[in-house]
């Protein structure tokens, strides 16, 4: 599951962080947040990686706005669940010691699988 991956790392945890809904001075709440630049924690070639890790695990989305806005990024319901909204965060080792690579992998095989299916069966 995603979230056991933002638990075991911080830096992701941050940038997804970074995309929580903001309030605006007019009361309203806006969803779509402009793309993060820069992050105390991570280095400008790491925030590239991050959000590809971030889109690809369906923590977040993201839409080309006017050109004037640029890419805009919002979270999903399963990035809200990984923050903690509805679902609480798994610690920094899963109760089966997996890293982060192997369970991302473990579970990139359980969709393709599913989505494939009788194909992954005959591998």
């Amino acid at each position: 599951m995603p979230s056991r991956l933002i638990g075991q790392q911080p830096e992701l945890r941050s940038l997804l962080e970074a995309y929580q809904p903001q309030k605006l001075a007019n009361g309203l709440t806006e969803t779509w947040i402009p793309r993060i630049s820069s992050l105390e924690c991570m280095e400008p070639a790491a925030l590239s990686a991050g959000h590809g890790k971030l889109i690809a695990w369906g923590l977040i989305r993201f839409e080309l706005a006017e050109a004037q806005h640029g890419l805009r990024y919002q979270l999903t319901p399963e990035g809200r669940q990984a923050l903690g909204y509805g679902l609480s965060v798994v610690a920094s080792e899963t109760a089966d010691g997996e890293s982060p690579e192997e369970l991302m992998e473990s579970e990139m095989l359980e969709v393709s699988g599913s989505r494939e299916g009788s194909e992954l069966a005959s591998v």
